[in-house]
């Protein structure tokens, strides 16, 4: 079972079943991907997705409660974003994830090996380097999932260096 509880000692994901549900309700892309995944499944990319996005950067300031699971809410000197909620930004990157690694991974979870030229891991995380590439970033960003939009998300809360867990 999910627990998207802000700033629990127990939370493993960011966004719950229920709010997933309704970001992907009618996405051309990938909403009848989702909709057809069981519960544990979604459970499943949910919690992958959020474990990820705490993993993927150093992020500024602090957890908002040292014995909280999660990066965040945080706390930095900036009252745009409250220590007392999980960003919709925050969300959306783990939603976005979500995408990136359905079209990474296939509707399975394993590596497929289309047209791949060579696979990277640093830090549990994987890029896959493809010998064709399928589409063009504006492509890419139109169907959602790309790296590039997750980074957007994510840059008011991003420090110096890039995966160094």
């Amino acid at each position: 079972m999910i627990d998207s509880t802000v700033s629990g000692q127990n939370s493993d994901s960011y966004v719950s079943i229920t709010e997933a549900d309704s970001y992907f309700e009618g996405n051309p892309f990938f909403g009848e991907q989702w909709v057809s995944k069981s519960d544990s499944e979604k459970e499943y990319w949910l919690k992958s997705s959020t474990r990820s996005i705490d993993r993927m950067y150093t992020y500024i300031g602090e957890k908002t409660y040292g014995d909280q699971s999660l990066e965040f809410p945080r706390e930095i000197n900036q009252t745009e974003y409250p220590s007392d909620i999980v960003p919709r930004r925050i969300k959306d990157a783990q939603l976005e994830l979500i995408v990136l690694m359905n079209k990474e991974l296939g509707e399975t979870g394993n590596y497929t090996d289309q047209d791949q030229e060579e696979i990277e891991v640093l830090n549990g995380l994987a890029r896959i380097k493809y010998a064709k590439k399928k589409d063009s970033r504006v492509i890419q960003r139109a169907f959602g999932g790309s790296t590039s939009t997750i980074r957007s998300l994510l840059k008011p809360w991003l420090g110096g260096r890039a995966v160094v867990r």
